[in-house]
């Protein structure tokens, strides 16, 4: 047996001082709940990878102050929409915003709104980025 969802009671007794969330070969798991990275206050990496039946993220999942945050990874899982990190919010520069190995169809009008030194999307089956998808964004590579 192993995790098939990740929610906010999962980390409740981490979150005050988690810094760093790693889940690497999480066969299982297929959802994660809105209000999981609430209060994390000190989360400076979200690395999720090899998940292959997490197949689609809440859209206000990432709508949250994560004042910390540096590394958000997803990689290597079966995602066939792009999280909205519309309304992500930090006190400084993301370094890395990674969703490189996913099955990624499409980047939707105004969902990525970050400010970021890299922004990874290889690898994927992306075929149509929408008008304004990258509105408001400062990404130093792309």
């Amino acid at each position: 047996m192993g995790l098939e969802t990740l929610n906010q009671h999962n980390l409740s007794y981490y979150s005050p001082s988690l810094q760093e969330l790693i889940l690497k070969d999480v066969k299982r798991l297929r959802n994660i709940e809105v209000d999981t990275f609430k209060n994390m206050s000190h989360l400076r990496t979200i690395y999720i990878s090899h998940a292959p039946r997490l197949h689609q993220l809440p859209t206000n999942l990432f709508h949250v102050f994560l004042p910390s945050l540096k590394v958000l990874r997803i990689v290597h899982t079966g995602l066939v929409e792009l999280p909205s990190l519309s309304k992500l919010s930090t006190r400084s520069i993301i370094h890395m915003v990674d969703l490189e190995n996913n099955r990624i169809r499409r980047v939707r009008s105004r969902f990525i709104n970050i400010t970021a030194e890299q922004l990874l999307l290889d690898n994927n089956v992306i075929n149509t980025v929408e008008e304004r998808a990258f509105q408001g964004s400062q990404i130093g590579k792309l």
